[in-house]
């Protein structure tokens, strides 16, 4: 799915009207993408639906029509100006539904709302500016000041944007509705993508109404989907063997930060690289050792790892072209000794085997940005993984003109360097040299925690080291990453995690994908008591 404009959005409707797509047509999909999407929030119970002027209206009103054919109790409330027909409000009655169509009424819709376990948002549509004038702001308050009150009994399923948002900035001028989840038609639209208008989204829910794909412009951005990742995931062919599914060597940890070498390990292994091995002095082999003990290593002479410098270097010189892919910077510090040890690295790997896949974090990307011709040291094959700080950095820009525009950025730096970027944050992309950036539409706060950036670029090492190729091990690493924390918090009913609680998530995240794909073997559906 692309993510456009409102403009960009009314040229594709444009569009698809050439080709002899109608608008009934565009608003019946509409509509049972909504009743869908209300049917998975809301299984059961009445409904109210919300029905402004225009087309979000009649998508609401379509919607009603087709929750009401499953049999659920609807009551349509209606605001002046509304596009409905008398006969298509007659006929939400003849189907036992409640209409109401009168000059906007406080104690009515309040009536409604305390007595139904779902609420349909078609108030505003894309096209809204602005802040919403009275009455419809004080009928978007009670919306949400009863959603409020019955917390998870009442959930609110947006029409493509929920109401008083600005679809293409993502300003929240005034009151908006506070919406469970947005069903987002046809396209993305940017402003759901940017805060403050993505905390009253909820979770963004796909809705496909038939445009055809060619009619949507190419804007450059596109949502990371399920689709992508699962796409991109490296298989596991049952002839398989540990060398097969590739060597990580992991450059990361350091007096300060032991865990992050333990946590980037952890992530290459969940991933399924074949053997992760760690540069790593005593001490730190000690600390792995005792919670990953499949862990191998490249030895350092005793000492804190942050202090080795030019010994680390040597320590992996020999070898370093057997390594499948190289994790380097998460914890590494920031010493006059880790400057020179990845330099030296650096500067041999592109002597000796410049296409080596490569992912760059953290304190690594502190010491690169030290050099203004950074890139010129990666190759083809790396992958920086900065969040908008070290990007910063690496673009000589403001921070604030990173947030700003963030996708942009991720993509100009991307084409410019001809190198691919992780940039990461509440909606993290995925910008690659030759082609559209990739942005995940799923934030979740929980991951704002030390360790998890760790945890992802082990990952995506993990899955270089397996064949994936930069765009495919960034694009599975980012998906897998997301949905894994997410499983977690919905498994455990909390909202909270650490960074050790990701890799055995992560896994099954991945196994889930690739079994999707048709990847799972014949065999693991038939119980092992049943085999010889």
């Amino acid at each position: 799915m692309r993510i456009v404009t409102i403009a960009e959005m009314r040229a594709a409707e444009r569009a698809a009207a050439s080709r002899g797509i109608t608008e009934d047509m565009l608003q019946d999909r509409a509509g049972a993408a909504v009743a869908e999407a209300v049917r998975r929030c809301c299984p059961e119970g009445p409904i109210v639906v919300l029905a402004g002027r225009g087309n979000n209206g009649r998508d609401g009103w379509v919607a009603a029509r087709y929750l009401q054919r499953r049999g659920r109790a609807i009551s349509l409330y209606t605001l002046p100006g509304h596009a409905l027909a008398p006969t298509e409000l007659a006929a939400v009655v003849a189907d036992g539904g409640r209409v109401y169509a009168g000059e906007p009424d406080r104690a009515v819709l309040v009536q409604w709302l305390r007595a139904a376990s779902g609420v349909v948002d078609g108030l505003l549509g894309i096209g809204a500016r602005g802040a919403p004038r009275a009455p419809l702001a004080e009928l978007i308050a009670v919306l949400n000041a009863e959603v409020r009150e019955r917390g998870g009994a009442l959930r609110v399923v947006a029409i493509d944007v929920p109401s008083g948002i600005d679809a293409d900035t993502g300003a929240v001028p005034g009151e908006a509705v506070r919406a469970h989840a947005t069903v987002v038609l046809g396209a993305m639209k940017v402003g759901l993508l940017r805060f403050p208008a993505a905390a009253y989204a909820g979770v963004l829910l796909p809705g496909d109404i038939g445009l055809p794909a060619d009619a949507v412009p190419a804007t450059g951005h596109v949502v990371l989907t399920r689709t992508m990742a699962r796409d991109a995931v490296p298989a596991r062919p049952l002839g398989g063997h540990k060398g097969a599914f590739g060597r990580v060597l992991v450059c990361a940890g350091s007096s300060r930060y032991y865990g992050a070498a333990l946590l980037c390990a952890a992530g290459a292994a969940r991933a399924g690289a074949g053997i992760v091995a760690c540069l790593a002095a005593p001490a730190l082999q000690a600390v792995i050792a005792g919670r990953l003990p499949e862990a191998t290593y490249v030895p350092l002479p005793e000492g804190p790892p942050d202090c080795a410098g030019e010994a680390a270097f040597h320590a992996l010189a020999d070898e370093l072209s057997s390594w499948t892919a190289l994790v380097v910077g998460p914890g590494l510090a920031r010493t006059e000794h880790t400057t020179r040890f990845l330099d030296l690295l650096l500067a041999e790997r592109a002597r000796r085997c410049p296409t080596q896949p490569l992912v760059l974090d953290a304190d690594g990307l502190y010491h690169l940005a030290h050099h203004p011709d950074w890139w010129t040291r990666l190759g083809p094959s790396a992958i920086v993984t900065p969040h908008h700080g070290e990007m910063a950095r690496l673009a000589d820009m403001q921070a604030d003109a990173i947030a700003a525009a963030p996708w942009e950025v991720a993509r100009q730096v991307a084409m410019a360097r001809q190198v691919t970027v992780v940039l990461k944050g509440p909606h993290t992309v995925v910008a690659v040299p030759d082609g559209p950036c990739a942005v995940l539409p799923h934030p979740n706060p929980a991951l704002a925690t030390g360790g998890t950036g760790d945890i992802l670029a082990g990952a995506i090492g993990g899955l270089l080291a397996q064949g994936a190729g930069p765009r495919d091990a960034a694009i599975a690493g980012v998906y897998c990453h997301a949905a894994a924390a997410h499983q977690i918090l919905r498994a455990d009913e909390r909202d909270l995690l650490l960074a050790s609680d990701l890799p055995p998530a992560l896994a099954e995240a991945l196994a889930r994908l690739r079994a999707e794909r048709g990847d799972t073997s014949p065999g693991q559906c038939i119980p092992w008591e049943a085999r010889f």
